[in-house]
């Protein structure tokens, strides 16, 4: 198993994948062009865990601008999916440990993401890894 960036060709797994995370919503569609525009853009970076048989996970870092630490950014994690049969094998680490490499590597000064209020056992995941789900609170709109 390994981590990498997505490429345009993994469109149809990734969108398989979200369609996972986010059931019964029909307006789901990934673009082999919107992945190839993702790679061009600095502070963006799709990736995908791959295995023998094919994409199996992905996650998705936003690098975002900060004022407040000089010249220092924050990362957003976003999209974090993970097929049911990798998740006990390491999956998610391997996606977030990527995640987090670059996060480091660009000097972020923290790592944000959102889950749904309804998956407790990601939340119980993502605390293991060191997330902290009771200093703030998330909004949507």
């Amino acid at each position: 198993m390994r981590v990498r960036r997505a490429r345009p060709e993994d469109a149809p797994a990734i969108e398989t994948l979200y369609k996972m995370l986010v059931v019964d919503d029909e307006n789901i569609r990934v673009d082999p062009a919107r992945i190839r525009a993702l790679e061009q853009h600095v502070g963006s970076h799709l990736f995908v865990l791959e295995t023998d048989s094919g994409v199996r996970g992905t996650a998705f870092l936003t690098i975002c601008l900060d004022a407040m630490y000089g010249f220092r950014p924050y990362g957003v994690v976003e999209n974090i999916v993970v097929e049911t049969s990798m998740r006990r094998a390491g999956g998610g680490r391997e996606l977030l440990g990527a995640i987090e490499q670059v996060a480091r590597a660009e000097s972020c000064t923290k790592l944000m993401l959102l889950s749904s209020a309804a998956r407790v056992d990601a939340h119980r995941f993502f605390s293991r890894l060191g997330f902290d789900g009771k200093k703030k609170r998330g909004f949507v709109k």
